[in-house]
């Protein structure tokens, strides 16, 4: 794949906006999903850069983006920083979970995990049946992605962008 990191079968990393553009390329995600991983790189990047002169994101210090898919080894995903005898991302206490509805069919959670005090990665696994444990951990850090009333949650991140409507951000 041209351009794009890949760290193992599947596991896709993005720390630059030619990263996107090659999971838009290769058709690797359906367009509401890379979407909403567009979006929220962007927005790192354009929170870095305003304090900063443009180009001092450092994916390796700041911490960067990564798509996980049906086949990833959750408990060891050593590539990324967390290593299998703490039980990789499932070990991990997350920062947030947010399950997003981003249309029929389509659910993604998005898990922020903390490395340190200025090191933040953003984990995208789309919703389904994983197995088991994997299910219970995303349920239990992030809900059944249905609000106290049992509507399902399709604002999840807080509104949407202007002149996107039913995409949640």
């Amino acid at each position: 794949m041209h351009g794009q990191r890949r760290v193992s079968f599947f596991v896709r990393v993005i720390q630059r906006r030619q990263d996107i553009e090659c999971l838009r390329e290769a058709g690797a995600l359906q367009e509401p999903y890379l979407k909403l991983v567009e979006r929220d790189f962007e927005r790192v990047l354009s929170g870095i850069e305003a304090g900063s002169s443009p180009g001092a994101y450092s994916p390796e210090s700041e911490g960067y983006f990564v798509v996980l898919e049906k086949g990833d080894n959750l408990k060891n995903l050593e590539v990324v920083g967390l290593n299998p005898q703490d039980g990789g991302l499932l070990g991990c206490w997350p920062e947030f979970v947010d399950r997003i509805e981003l249309g029929p069919g389509l659910s993604v959670y998005r898990v922020l995990v903390l490395y340190n005090n200025e090191c933040a990665m953003t984990f995208y696994l789309q919703a389904g049946p994983w197995d088991r444990e994997v299910d219970r951990w995303l349920r239990d850090n992030a809900g059944d992605g249905r609000d106290d009333k049992g509507k399902l949650n399709t604002d999840a991140c807080g509104g949407t962008l202007p002149g996107e409507a039913g995409v949640p951000f």
